[in-house]
Parts: structure tokens; C-alpha cells; sequence
């Protein structure tokens, strides 16, 4: 459920959940994913031949977009963590921790980061798709205990040397 939530928190943040968009710097489809991208993800997914068109089909960038997401997961983590990284890339997010902009004593502090990262961009995205993974969250499991925010930042908090 967390998978899907974030997938569907991402896309409509990114795309608005439209499949044919393509933005400003021409990422495409439902996931906005950029166009050098999809051979590459193509190839490490074992996808076959893809054309940068197939990101139009939600059936196709969907998968594209979660294989980008659990690559992003296996290093930060946290999906607020992931939403930075999404927007702005991962190697931003890497230089944006080597300068300490939002610890406490040896953490990423998920809380403070939505205050500290400096460009506006990724900082206001990271807020938006955290909304909407929370409600996606709560959409695909209807039945379940709504989810604890302060639990969720807290039990999430990263190690910071897992990060350097």
C-alpha cells in the first residue's frame, strides 16, 4: 500500500494524473520521466524495446515510475526524502545533506527539512506529495488506523551516516 500511495502521490504532483503531459524540460507522460531515463530503466527492468511515446501509457510509465522510486527508496529511505529526490535529483539531495541544512544530533530531521530546503521548488513538492501520500494512504486502505504523522516522521528518521 505505501508503494502505490507514494506512486500515485508522486504522479499526481507530478502530471496531475494526466498521461499525455509533457513538462517544461520535456519529462513525459503520467510519472514525468525524463527522456534520457527510459532506456536506461528500459534496460535495467528488462522492459524490451521502449519508445519515449510508451511513457504516455500509464500502463508503462507506472512501472517506470515505481522502478525510479524503489531505486530512490533504497537510498533515502523516507518518502519525503524520495519526493526531494524525484523533483530536484538525487545527486541535489546528496549535496544538499554534505552541507547539514537540517539535522539534529546524528538525524535527518523530516520535519525541519520542509522548512530548511533552500529552493522553493523542491521544498514546496516535498509538502505537496507528502499531502497526497497521506491521502492516497488512506484511499487504498480505507479501513485501516489513520496514519500517526508524528509516529510517521519520527520512526523515519534517517541515520546521517548512512548518507555521507
Amino acid at each position: 500500500m505505501q508503494e502505490r500511495a507514494l506512486a500515485y502521490a508522486i504522479a499526481r504532483q507530478e502530471s496531475l494524473l494526466l498521461p499525455a503531459l509533457i513538462s517544461r524540460s520535456y519529462a513525459l507522460g503520467l510519472m514525468q520521466i525524463m527522456p534520457f531515463n527510459v532506456p536506461n530503466f528500459a534496460q535495467k527492468m528488462g522492459a524490451g524495446p521502449t519508445q519515449l511515446t510508451d511513457m504516455f501509457n500509464p500502463k508503462i510509465a507506472l512501472p517506470f515510475g515505481n522502478y525510479y522510486l524503489n531505486y530512490l527508496k533504497a537510498e533515502f529511505k523516507h518518502p519525503l526524502f524520495v519526493a526531494y529526490c524525484y523533483n530536484a535529483g538525487p545527486g541535489f539531495f546528496r549535496r544538499l545533506l554534505t552541507q547539514r541544512h537540517f539535522f539534529r544530533p546524528g538525524k535527518f530531521e523530516p520535519w525541519l527539512s520542509m522548512e530548511l530546503i533552500p529552493y522553493e521548488e523542491t521544498r514546496l513538492y516535498g509538502q505537496k506529495v507528502m499531502a497526497n501520500y497521506i491521502i492516497y494512504q488512506r484511499i487504498f486502505a480505507p479501513h485501516a488506523k489513520p496514519l500517526d504523522l508524528n509516529a510517521f516522521f519520527q520512526d523515519t528518521l534517517q541515520d546521517k551516516d548512512n548518507h555521507d
